[in-house]
């Protein structure tokens, strides 16, 4: 399942008019230089412009009830580094560790969590375009054995994009991520270009804000997938598909399975979910109810037994209804529960899920 995205400036921000105020005559004819307001509105449009585009300050959100206080749980993490990540981002070793504490001013008051880094390594790799061969190949490098989350980070992509897919890669309630470097080249030219009447400074505070806030976000998204959080729709959550520079906090629901995660953190993934914590389903969703009465019945069925902890039960009133409605959000979204409940292999687990993945991406923000 997916993360590590970059986010373009907007090409209302790219487009920003940028006026002229001197006039300039043939060097034997003096010229006198009248002021030009227009100048001096230009760069304060520019200035509103930048700190629209600024990310979003990362804040912790515990969940009603949830653990503001009591024992803070260290996670040691391993972090590997392939020699593209090391040439894209300077002085990396201190930037992971940057990274782990921007990642831990959230973990800490929201889960009861802070992530420790045991070391940083070098590591060499044939080949980074595939995020999950990536993955598999750190699992034979490293057993995890010492530690409990084994991190590798590769060279980010040469095109920009939005989906976590394509920049993050986590194993659902295993122990390994992987995550793409976070600076985009594109987006720094498109800043120094929509911003070229502020000084270099301001552009530069900027550029390094927003990769730092997007860096974070991959991670976070990441480690919410360890933890047996899905994709959600609300897009200022860490766990929506694509990044956004107004990302600040994982959702409630979000918390809560993570919790759920870290209380069983050293049982198998079925038994995190055996009794998923889910409010009663009062009445269908919209997209539901508009599917014929068989179709209907067989959501309710499936939904009742999920909710009862069947989940071989609720696969089987399901099945043909899963099978049927990929376009679906709501069905799509119990077909992915329903097999995590049933303590799926990995890979079995991705493709009951690949659905509701597709459709949360193309979901309209």
């Amino acid at each position: 399942m997916r993360l590590v995205s970059v986010v373009s400036v907007s090409a209302a921000l790219v487009a920003v008019p940028l006026l002229q105020g001197c006039a300039a005559g043939p060097s034997s004819t003096p010229v006198m230089t009248v002021f030009d307001s227009r100048w001096g509105e230009s760069k304060r449009v520019q200035q509103r412009n930048a700190a629209a585009a600024a990310p979003a300050t990362l804040r912790s959100a515990p969940v009603e009830g949830g653990p503001s206080r009591g024992p803070v749980h260290v996670y040691r993490v391993r972090v590997y580094a392939t020699p593209a990540y090391a040439a894209q981002t300077m002085d990396w070793k201190h930037r992971v560790l940057d990274l782990v504490d921007d990642a831990n001013a959230v973990l800490e008051p929201s889960l009861r969590v802070r992530l420790q880094v045991e070391s940083c390594r070098d590591w060499s790799l044939d080949q980074e375009d595939d995020l999950q061969g990536t993955l598999v190949s750190l699992r034979r490098r490293d057993g995890a054995g010492d530690v409990d989350w084994v991190v590798g980070m590769v060279g980010g992509l040469s095109r920009t994009t939005v989906s976590f897919h394509q920049v993050g890669f986590a194993e659902m309630g295993g122990n390994y991520l992987v995550l793409r470097a976070a600076g985009q080249l594109e987006e720094q030219k498109a800043i120094e270009h929509a911003f070229d009447g502020l000084k270099e400074e301001e552009r530069s505070q900027l550029v390094r804000a927003r990769k730092r806030h997007r860096a974070t976000a991959v991670f976070l998204h990441e480690i919410g997938h360890v933890l047996g959080a899905p994709h959600v729709r609300d897009s200022r959550s860490f766990m929506s598909p694509d990044y956004d520079a107004h990302m600040e906090s994982y959702d409630d629901a979000s918390m809560a399975r993570m919790r759920e995660a870290l209380e069983h953190r050293n049982e198998p993934l079925p038994a995190m979910w055996e009794n998923p914590p889910l409010p009663a389903q009062k009445e269908l969703p919209a997209d539901v109810a508009a599917l014929p009465e068989g179709e209907r019945a067989a959501y309710a069925k499936a939904m009742r037994a999920y909710e009862e902890g069947d989940a071989a039960s609720a696969y089987e009133a399901g099945r043909a209804l899963f099978g049927a409605r990929p376009e679906v959000y709501s069905v799509q979204d119990l077909r992915c529960k329903v097999a995590l409940a049933r303590g799926l292999v990995w890979t079995d687990t991705r493709t009951e899920c690949d659905a509701l993945m597709k459709l949360s991406i193309s979901q309209k923000k």
